[in-house]
């Protein structure tokens, strides 16, 4: 296997995990191992605040950018999904390095099956035992 390919599955990966961090915040957080951490960061519903002056919104943004490009500093989530779209970003940039466009169609299969497999794994690390 090419360098190229070790790092796009690497990357999907990646991908795959991070997704399964939003997912299991946004919608299984009271029953995940993420509940015993530190809840101002990882507990979405408190944690979305972080990014505003005293956690109020009508105050505006608790530093500069802190709303837009550099929300990923202020919570889990926003941390999970800059991981997620950097890691999938940078497979389609590696792409054509990878595979040189032999099957784009058996291509996207396996990729979805690697990414799709690192979500599951993900899912089922991140619930609480």
């Amino acid at each position: 296997m090419e360098k190229a390919t070790v790092i796009l599955v690497i990357l999907l990966a990646i991908a795959g995990i991070a997704n399964a961090i939003m997912d299991t915040l946004a919608f299984k957080y009271e029953s995940s191992i993420f509940k015993t951490r530190r809840p101002q960061f990882w507990n979405p519903s408190l944690s979305y605040r972080n990014k505003y002056k005293e956690g109020d919104s009508t105050k505006g943004p608790r530093f500069f950018l802190s709303t837009t490009i550099l929300v990923f500093t202020t919570d889990a989530w926003h941390l999970a999904q800059f991981i997620f779209n950097t890691a999938l970003f940078t497979v389609v940039v590696l792409y054509p390095c990878a595979f040189h466009f032999k099957n784009v169609l058996l291509d996207f299969i396996i990729l979805h099956i690697i990414y799709s497999l690192f979500e599951e794994l993900g899912h089922r690390l991140f619930k609480s035992k």
